[in-house]
């Protein structure tokens, strides 16, 4: 193998490796975001330029949180974020 095939071969096993982090990553992104920020996920690249929109746009909050409500979502969250 010439040196710069075994420099190619490195470059290739980097990017591998770069590729699976990234992969990790979104697939982490999937278990935290809500819903409506995934969509461009299922779609092709060729997405709508989305960044200047909220995704709080048409938030309206109507709860009221108690204690035993956050404590059991927080426990719900750690075990998401343990699991991930």
């Amino acid at each position: 193998m010439t040196e710069d095939a075994a420099a190619l071969k490195r470059r290739a096993d980097d990017l591998e490796a770069a590729l699976l982090a990234l992969q990790r990553r979104v697939l982490a992104l999937v278990e935290v975001l809500p819903p409506d920020a995934l969509r461009g996920l299922h779609d092709d690249l060729d997405l709508p330029d989305t960044a200047s929109a909220s995704l709080l746009e048409g938030w309206e909050e109507t709860v009221s949180l108690t204690p035993s409500d956050v404590a059991t979502e927080m426990s719900l969250l750690w075990k998401r974020l343990e699991d991930a």
